[in-house]
């Protein structure tokens, strides 16, 4: 069952994200950046870059549960990305950057 719990914390991608992607790619990418695990239980938010479409990635404990919300009419608020990196590129895990936010 998908719940978020008030101790969660919530990653929020600030650049758009291929929605091809699914539980294996997305956790991949996670993986890429120092400090993040998709296996931490953290909550880890995407969204396309047309903002139609968001996925979010959880650790429960004995798999991962991917949730996909796809809007029929608008797009996700823009206030949820609070800062924002050049498109379609990801920074180096090399380079200790993170392209996520803390909510």
């Amino acid at each position: 069952m998908w719940s978020l719990e008030a101790d969660m914390r919530l990653w929020v991608c600030q650049q758009p994200v291929s929605m091809r992607y699914g539980i294996r790619g997305l956790t991949q990418m996670v993986w890429s950046w120092k400090g993040h695990s998709p296996a931490s239980g953290d909550v880890y938010v995407f969204f396309s870059k047309d903002r139609r479409t968001m996925k979010a990635l959880k650790w429960d404990g004995d798999g991962f549960l991917m949730y996909t919300k796809r809007l029929s009419q608008g797009r996700f608020n823009d206030f949820i990305v609070l800062r924002s990196l050049e498109k379609n590129t990801y920074p180096s895990p090399d380079a200790g950057e993170c392209p996520f936010h803390a909510h």
